[in-house]
């Protein structure tokens, strides 16, 4: 067990005695309607789970070397304040925002944040335009110089607990990669032989439970499952053009394995060759005439680019009915002439669209596979598959109703706006911002994790500790500025309406009025929980995100600049007839995939190879 796995069990053994003493008393440990078990869920949740557990203990050990650059923040913010307090005194920017220690610390706490800029100092500027060099001074400091300084500090220092990481695990990887190697090969070829490659992978293809060994069973050599995977391990060497008529090399092992166990590779199972050549030869000119389109009059037509003109055309029919609906609602006519009708001819127009789609998606399956439908192009493919048969199904739904719906045409209508999504690729600018879009998400998963977990303990102890608090009728809110502008759904009466205050409250905007709210109806240390959250969340989690993402975007236009990027995520490599994709293709479309990026950012090639051969020369005898 870690120190992790220790402080998660004293967490569930804290929610335990919390429900054990409830049980008596109705409260729990602490008297009121505080739980101690809420709290303690998200820690549990925290200390379980290994990827945000790891990214928050990145998170925790970069805190010592931020500490100093928060300590000058607080130094600086601090100076500011003493420095105005003596500036303003016995002026209408004194008496309205330093008038005491406390409010002159929100008031340049806030302007930091830039929520209350420029009402916090206009007086003073209408006063004498000269106090806005003080002003100027401060923000130039604390925002432009400390801040930015702050947010290299954060990342640097996150950076390095990511390297440390990523290094420790690559070598893991490379030393378990030669013991097995070493291992399985032969003492005088030093080369895996074909057959004892082929039992190592139906073994770990195995390791799922697919294939078991009982007492009085046959042997595992025996099983036809094992016997099928055998076979499946020589057609993944021969789609990767891997003569292992001599046995594997290292070389050819470790390429292997790294495809093999890369997610962002997958090796689609064999089409099967069932009856007659005629007829296995007639389906696939109609998977090559679907997956690569077919020649017409001299110039090739992709069934794709079919299938966009049709949403082109749709989208402008679609058009044409939304502007006659707006229109007709705005007149005021109930029936909106007739467009909700199933017998318009814009609903008919749209049902033959629907029908278009359905057989299209359909027919894809049936020529190429569920399997290589679900993985070729998946996005795409998986956007069409769920819009498709959800529009399908709304639309029949719509028919057997048998009477006229406002809200029904509407859902068809956005649903149907919809498909028009697939059309964005060919606009160059939105397709280069999705290519990068797919490949960056899998980089910053771990700390939007982190994120929506900082979220829950701040909404949970904000459900106990503000919930029921503020209402409409509520005396203390009465002439605030909270109950000028009407944020009284900006609560935490509900876990729902607290993740949406602190999402409000993560984009700074008014977030000050929103606190004041909460203050107004407890007290003034409610401002620790506001500053606390966002110094964790925009001071600290949001600032390693965007570096983070400003780094990979870096390495991501390179590429693209060099015309080596290919606009997938995935690789699919083809195992039916004739194998299409070679060692070297695998290695080059890897070399974009979302772990090589931050490989790629985080460790130069020269370190990768030198932290190989380390792993390599280390390996036990």
């Amino acid at each position: 067990f870690s120190s992790w796995h220790y402080f998660g069990l004293c967490m569930v053994s804290i929610a335990l005695t919390d429900c054990v003493v409830s049980v008596f008393n109705l409260y729990g440990i602490f008297p009121g309607t505080f739980r101690l078990t809420r709290v303690c869920r998200p820690f549990v949740y925290l200390c379980f789970t290994k990827r945000i557990r790891l990214a928050a203990g990145r998170v925790v050990r970069s805190i010592p070397q931020v500490s100093s650059v928060l300590l000058s923040l607080a130094i600086c913010v601090f100076f500011f304040v003493w420095f105005g307090i003596l500036l303003f005194m016995r002026t209408k920017e004194g008496k309205e925002h330093f008038n005491s220690w406390d409010e002159a610390i929100a008031s340049m706490w806030i302007l930091f944040t830039t929520a209350n800029c420029p009402d916090v100092f206009i007086t003073a500027v209408n006063d004498n335009r000269a106090s806005f060099v003080f002003f100027f001074l401060y923000l130039l400091t604390a925002l432009y110089l400390i801040n930015n300084v702050l947010l290299a500090v954060v990342y640097n220092s996150y950076k390095d607990q990511l390297r440390k990481h990523v290094r420790l695990q690559l070598f893991n990887r490379h030393q378990s990669l030669r013991r097995a190697f070493d291992v399985l090969a032969h003492p005088e070829t030093g080369t895996v032989s074909k057959d004892d490659w082929g039992r190592l992978f139906a073994v770990a293809a195995s390791s799922g439970g697919v294939i078991s060994r009982s007492r009085g069973a046959q042997p595992i050599e025996s099983n036809p499952k094992f016997v099928a995977l055998r076979r499946r391990s020589d057609t993944v060497l021969e789609v990767m053009h891997i003569d292992a008529k001599y046995g594997l090399d290292y070389h050819s092992f470790r390429q292997v394995w790294d495809a093999l166990f890369d997610h962002t590779v997958h090796f689609h199972r064999i089409a099967p060759r069932n009856g007659p050549p005629s007829r296995h030869a007639c389906v696939r000119r109609l998977r090559q005439a679907a997956l690569e389109g077919t020649m017409v009059g001299g110039m090739k037509v992709k069934w794709e680019s079919v299938m966009d003109v049709a949403i082109f055309l749709e989208l402008f029919v679609l058009l044409v009915e939304t502007v006659l609906f707006v229109a007709a609602e705005s007149d005021g006519h109930t029936d909106v002439d007739g467009l909700l009708d199933d017998r318009s001819p814009f609903f008919i127009l749209g049902f033959c669209f629907t029908a278009l789609y359905t057989v299209e998606v359909l027919t894809k399956i049936s020529l190429i596979g569920f399997h290589r439908f679900w993985r070729r192009r998946a996005i795409q493919h998986r956007y069409d598959f769920f819009l498709v048969f959800t529009r399908f199904g709304l639309e029949v739904g719509y028919l057997a109703m048998g009477e006229e719906s406002f809200y029904g045409v509407r859902l068809l209508m956005m649903v149907r706006l919809l498909r028009a999504i697939r059309l964005f690729r060919h606009i160059k600018p939105l397709h280069y911002l999705w290519t990068l879009m797919t490949r960056l998400v899998p980089t910053y998963i771990q700390l939007g994790s982190l994120l929506f977990l900082v979220y829950y303990i701040y909404a949970t102890i904000g459900e106990q500790a503000y919930g029921g608090l503020i209402y409409v009728s509520n005396p203390k809110l009465q002439g605030s500025d909270f109950a000028s502008g009407k944020y009284w759904s900006l609560n935490f009466n509900d876990f729902a309406s607290g993740m949406m205050t602190l999402f409000i409250l993560m984009v700074v905007n008014n977030w000050f009025i929103i606190a004041d709210g909460f203050m107004r109806v407890t007290s003034k240390w409610s401002s620790l929980f506001f500053v606390s959250f966002f110094v964790c969340v925009n001071l600290l989690v949001l600032n390693i995100l965007v570096a983070l993402i400003i780094e990979c975007f870096a390495a991501l236009q390179d590429d693209e600049q060099a015309g080596d990027a290919h606009g997938h995520t995935a690789l699919a490599i083809q195992m039916s007839d004739e194998p299409t994709a070679s060692l070297s293709e695998v290695r080059e479309r890897r070399h974009h995939s979302a772990r090589a990026t931050l490989l790629r950012v985080l460790l130069s090639e020269d370190e990768q190879e030198e932290l190989e051969q380390e792993a390599v020369h280390s390996r036990s005898p």
